[in-house]
């Protein structure tokens, strides 16, 4: 019967020499975690982390899911993978329940904050627009005022080349008249030196 007690002694005592070992390399495991690679739990309930790369290794507790990890350690095979989490609790896991990607819990944050910046860019755009529309009606007000202005100016020059022509035919029938005139006036002048008395020319010769 002792040396059954003495035996159970001895395996516990082992044991607990190999879980001191475990938990002293995983204190270890921790301090190097800030070059580890980053990684993240999937997107399980939770996941038991073993306090070796196996099933056979006791339970230390779990993970949960989406939980974000750092990568310590991988196990011969590659089957388990060392991980941390941010509260310093170590475990290893299968790899195969692990990921690269963040999990949907995590990117849900993400995903809502660029929503949120995506709505933010939105209305930017949409007041962009907004005084873009408006500098577009006053910049059509002002070419509807420019086009009045040059159809004013327009009629005026019209106006302008009308007179214009009518000041030249005014001139012109006034030369006329004055060529007209002065020509009455020659061919009248003309007639009445017509009937103008002649001198009669003296007879001085003697006899």
């Amino acid at each position: 019967m002792k040396k059954y007690l003495v035996s159970a002694l001895f395996v516990a005592n082992g044991l607990l020499v190999t879980a001191h070992a475990q938990e002293s390399t995983a204190a270890n495991s921790a301090v190097d975690a800030t070059n580890a690679d980053t990684r993240f739990i999937t997107d399980n309930l939770f996941i038991y982390r073993h306090a070796g790369p196996g099933t056979n290794y006791r339970i230390l507790g779990s993970f949960a899911a989406g939980t974000k990890v750092e990568l310590l350690n991988t196990s011969d095979n590659g089957s388990y993978v060392e991980l941390i989490d941010d509260n310093g609790r170590t475990g290893w896991v299968e790899t195969k329940l692990v990921t690269e990607q963040a999990s949907v819990r995590l990117q849900i944050p993400q995903l809502q904050e660029q929503i949120l910046d995506a709505r933010e860019q939105v209305i930017v755009r949409e007041n962009e627009i907004t005084e873009l529309q408006q500098e577009l009606a006053t910049l059509k007000q002002q070419n509807a005022t420019l086009n009045e202005t040059i159809a004013d100016l327009q009629r005026i020059e019209t106006s302008l080349q009308r007179q214009n022509t009518q000041l030249n035919e005014d001139d012109s029938l006034n030369w006329y008249l004055k060529g007209g005139g002065m020509t009455l006036g020659a061919i009248i002048l003309g007639i009445l030196l017509t009937y103008l008395p002649k001198k009669r020319k003296r007879n001085d010769q003697w006899m």
